[in-house]
């Protein structure tokens, strides 16, 4: 954070488990700190896959597409790397992460969810 001068958030989960509700509190967060960024990693194999996958999603969720970046799934040596240009690691509800939280955690990577009370 303090190298790039904003938080960067990152989802590693399954788009299969980013419900809509669960973009939209990530858009609450987005709108809430006006310089944080995104970066949401899915499973789908390539660039274009990704993007055609969740861009509408992020659109409809109503994030600001400045700040939020799709990729695709990596090899899991590039994927480990990503804990670099990360601060915080968000996980997902109803259905939470198991390998890819601790994949995170394993990374150095706090992690925050969203609980139901």
């Amino acid at each position: 954070m303090l190298r790039n001068g904003h938080p960067t958030l990152i989802s590693l989960n399954n788009s299969a488990k980013l419900t809509d509700e669960m973009l939209a509190v990530w858009a609450s967060i987005l709108h809430a700190r006006q310089d944080a960024h995104l970066i949401i990693m899915v499973k789908e194999q390539d660039a274009d896959a990704a993007q055609a996958h969740m861009q509408p999603r992020v659109q409809l969720a109503g994030m600001p597409l400045d700040r939020v970046s799709v990729l695709h799934q990596q090899p899991l040596e590039r994927f480990m790397e990503l804990g670099h240009i990360a601060d915080i690691a968000l996980d997902t509800s109803p259905i939470s992460g198991g390998t890819t939280t601790l994949h995170a955690l394993w990374m150095g990577l706090p992690i925050v969810d969203r609980n139901r009370a």
